[in-house]
């Protein structure tokens, strides 16, 4: 009788460090740096280059290449005339 209330016993602890398991919530951490980089290109003349894209650069910080993950293209007004 003494064995089978230990094994009982035994049981119900183990289902209950099994629902302790199960209610942990699992959380992931993460995190990000983005760096913004501006560029100005101009030809040999100093007229600038206009349809450039993303492909047309290779990006390296400390010397490790790095994956370009957006890109936008801004195209300045011409000041000369003012």
């Amino acid at each position: 009788m003494f064995l089978s209330v230990v094994l009982i016993f035994s049981a119900l602890i183990r289902q209950a460090d099994a629902l302790s398991i199960q209610e942990k919530t699992i959380q992931h951490d993460a995190s990000a740096v983005l760096k913004l980089i501006q560029v100005y290109v101009t030809d040999v003349n100093g007229t600038p280059i206009k349809d450039l894209k993303k492909e047309n650069f290779i990006l390296f910080d400390n010397g490790e290449r790095k994956i370009i993950t957006d890109f936008e293209k801004h195209i300045l007004a011409d000041l000369k005339g003012t």
